[in-house]
């Protein structure tokens, strides 16, 4: 949960591991603030991917997760131009922060070697053995061993992690419409049904979770 970031490192908890793992997303200005608070016992890796193959990812997370049962393009209608918008805030937020690695995803792919070595100087990591990493990391690899090593995810989860897979989905109108929001140019309507979506959906969630577990679990099963 993003928004107990802080207040998990100031709990007894976070003394009783050396180093914990967190993979979120964060682009809450409050957030990011908090985290900079902590910088001598937090490290952020920032991993941003073409706005485009982030919509595709999407479509296939709600379809396998059953919280959908559409095509791509009524998908793109519905949501996909929304999660647009979201990654785009989430962007936004990171382009001026210093405090972190910034990665491209399209470098994990191109350059393994050089960009996990990268990680590895950031985290103060010394002869990191690339190889070992780029075996346990790979896709099939992570399929089947997701559950042993307890990373929480199912088979599902790790679809295809290739680049460009877009242009199997996407049309020109689709192109242009990303190309309009990354413009800014969005309706009062789309603003409205975004803040639904991806603000007041989230409050929701979040409510249900701290207060009212077996709520939040029925809930996030639909939505």
């Amino acid at each position: 949960n993003r928004f107990k970031i802080s207040k998990f490192i100031n709990s007894s908890d976070f003394s009783t591991e050396n180093i914990w793992v967190s993979k979120t997303h964060i682009y809450q200005p409050n957030i990011m603030l908090d985290i900079i608070k902590y910088q001598e016992n937090v490290k952020v890796i920032n991993i941003e991917r073409d706005i485009k193959d982030v919509i595709v990812s999407h479509f296939y997370h709600l379809k396998n997760s059953k919280k959908i049962n559409l095509n791509f393009e009524d998908y793109f209608e519905l949501w996909g131009k929304y999660k647009a918008i979201q990654y785009l805030k989430y962007s936004r937020s990171w382009k001026e922060v210093d405090f972190c690695l910034k990665i491209k995803y399209e470098d994990l792919i191109a350059s393994t070697p050089e960009t996990i070595k990268k990680i590895a100087d950031y985290l103060g990591v010394k002869n990191v053995d690339i190889l070992k990493v780029q075996e346990e990391t790979e896709i099939k690899k992570l399929r089947g061993s997701s559950a042993q090593k307890g990373l929480n995810e199912d088979k599902w989860f790790y679809r295809k992690g290739v680049v460009g897979d877009w242009e199997n989905y996407f049309d020109e109108k689709m192109i242009k419409k990303v190309s309009l929001i990354k413009q800014n140019k969005i309706s009062f309507k789309e603003k409205v049904i975004y803040v639904i979506k991806f603000k007041f959906r989230l409050w929701i969630k979040y409510f249900l979770y701290r207060y009212f577990p077996l709520g939040y679990r029925i809930f996030d099963k639909r939505f």
